[in-house]
């Protein structure tokens, strides 16, 4: 688990825990109720404004609430809520088909801007219940393993190659909102269309499958 301290839309570390460490503790509901863990979890510092915990649960609950405190356990920063996802056996051996959609795209970015491209995906076939449509809740799901290319649309020239090696120097990252990778834009030329294409690891073949999709942008100089 992730937590963001962001302050007027800008991340800043929580004054107690700085780069220190930072303790969770999970409920069974969010004004505290049973808690389902023995012990706070000991989570740590990741970068500016960021934390992360790691645990694992066991419960029959639906819902579960963690929450977040400095050493001493007196100030709680966050309650989050986590959905709890049941996992079954199939009879078959899954070769999974997504729908991707890069939910942020502009068609021109500047040379001195980083942005950050955000991805929606789901299965291809998924076909959502009525409480689904009428709450409009729409989950993307985490690719824990996807990676990115930029090609120039011109002349098909590689900018930015996938590089799914040692290093994964084109991995996406994921938090609960779904994938996403930041690119600045000065390591392109501009006057030209570029393309982006994303890959996804499947475990069935051992092998990263790019998805059928590219999105294309332009980029500007100032």
């Amino acid at each position: 688990m992730y937590l963001y301290n962001a302050i007027g839309g800008r991340l800043r570390n929580i004054p107690a825990v700085g780069t220190g460490e930072i303790y969770v503790k999970v409920y069974s509901s969010a004004s505290a109720g049973d808690l389902l863990t023995p012990t706070a979890i000991t989570g740590g510092y990741v970068s500016t404004g960021i934390y992360s915990a790691s645990f694992s649960l066991d419960t029959t609950q639906e819902t579960v609430h963690d929450r977040w405190f400095a050493a001493g356990l007196d100030t709680c920063y966050h309650t989050g809520t986590i959905e709890i996802k049941n996992h079954a056996a199939i009879g078959y051996s899954p070769y999974p088909n997504y729908v991707t959609n890069l939910t942020n795209l502009r068609s021109s970015y500047y040379t001195h801007e980083t942005n950050r491209f955000k991805f929606y995906v789901r299965q291809k076939d998924w076909s959502p219940t009525i409480y689904t449509v009428a709450s409009k809740k729409t989950d993307t799901l985490i690719i824990e393993s996807g990676s990115y290319q930029i090609h120039r649309i011109t002349d098909n020239l590689i900018a930015i190659p996938y590089n799914t090696g040692s290093d994964r120097g084109t991995e996406m990252s994921f938090d609960v909102s779904g994938n996403y990778f930041d690119l600045k834009m000065d390591l392109l030329e501009p006057g030209y269309s570029y393309g982006i294409k994303v890959a996804f690891y499947d475990e069935t073949v051992d092998s990263y499958i790019e998805q059928p999709y590219m999105w294309k942008f332009r980029v500007e100089e100032v």
